[in-house]
């Protein structure tokens, strides 16, 4: 499961390089990493569910490792991009944008304010947005708040149907919003589609497969091949709907993620696909702001900013990690020992 974060996050980074630059070379990726992401979050959030104490504390261990980088991300970038500002620092720092986007980023409401005063602002940039992979966070955090309300119907009804029915409810509202989307040419029915609730059936696949795990696991060649058929049909015979796509990505990502044990020895360090994903998008739009697309070839400028990524997640993941170990101690260490 490392190493597909790892995969995951590099793939992000392409795309937000080829969109930021302007490249003209987005291709089949775009849309197709974020269900891959909620899948293994899913998974992942019902994991730390079933090794809770409850509700305050799934959620308080579920934010404490999730908060602490995000904070330090947004904070250290608002500051450092105060150096690229058109404002002078005086202006800057007193600038109601400058709070508003403080406040509603560590608030993850990054869609109220996603630009700072001053910065990524002329017609070099594609968007001025600062970070535009943050508006995951919120949707994260809202797909996890959901589990324990719906693990409450586990007394009543079967886990399985509990978590199929969330998973149809949540492809016929996305089909729904889709369909307004392709009729009307409205661009706020596409962004409704990708919110919290059109992402809750492939959190929910996660979960669901984690629950079956020992199932999945024992029949992993035919899931395996069921994969491979539907792959094959998807590119050569049919244009699936994208709920499919999405949903048969996220059987995959999980496949790869839990058979076998090939991503072991990565899993001993500290993984930094986090820190890539949260600091990736400031650090191309930076090489945009320097005119980098346009004096160097773009293949070379690729690697030197991917290893500028690496490099700041590399410096930033560890002491964030660190911190949230010791929150996490201070704060459930009875509940842990219970």
């Amino acid at each position: 499961m490392d190493i597909m974060r790892y995969v995951l996050s590099a793939l992000v980074f392409s795309n937000h390089f080829f969109i930021l630059t302007d490249s003209g070379m987005v291709g089949t990726i775009r849309g197709g990493v974020q269900p891959c992401f909620f899948a293994l979050s899913g998974f992942l959030a019902c994991h730390s569910f079933e090794r809770s104490n409850g509700f305050v504390h799934y959620v308080g261990k579920r934010l404490i490792r999730l908060m602490p980088l995000y904070l330090i991300v947004i904070i250290s970038f608002a500051l450092i991009l105060s150096t690229v500002s058109t404002l002078s620092p005086a202006s800057y720092f007193t600038d109601q944008q400058f709070w508003k986007y403080l406040v509603s980023n560590i608030l993850t409401l990054n869609f109220i304010q996603p630009d700072l005063p001053g910065v990524f602002a002329d017609d070099r940039f594609v968007t001025s947005a600062v970070n535009g992979s943050l508006w995951t966070m919120k949707v994260e955090i809202l797909l996890t708040l959901t589990y324990p309300v719906v693990a409450a119907l586990f007394r009543r009804f079967s886990r399985n149907k509990v978590i199929v029915s969330v998973i149809v409810v949540s492809m016929i509202y996305t089909m729904v919003m889709r369909h307004y989307y392709n009729t009307t040419g409205d661009f706020i029915y596409e962004i409704m589609s990708r919110q919290f609730v059109g992402q809750a059936y492939v959190f929910y696949l996660g979960m669901l497969i984690y629950v079956n795990l020992d199932i999945f696991v024992r029949h992993k060649w035919t899931v395996a091949a069921m994969l491979g058929v539907s792959a094959v049909l998807l590119v050569t015979v049919f244009d699936y709907n994208i709920i499919v796509r999405f949903a048969i990505l996220a059987i995959a990502i999980i496949w790869f993620s839990v058979v076998g044990d090939w991503g072991r020895r990565l899993s001993k360090s500290d993984n930094l696909s986090y820190g890539i994903y949260l600091c990736h998008y400031p650090v191309i739009q930076l090489a945009v702001m320097a005119e980098l697309p346009s004096k160097m070839p773009l293949s070379v400028l690729f690697v030197a900013t991917f290893a500028i990524v690496i490099l700041i997640s590399a410096i930033m993941v560890p002491p964030s990690n660190r911190l949230s170990r010791l929150l996490m101690k201070k704060t459930f260490k009875r509940a842990d020992r219970q």
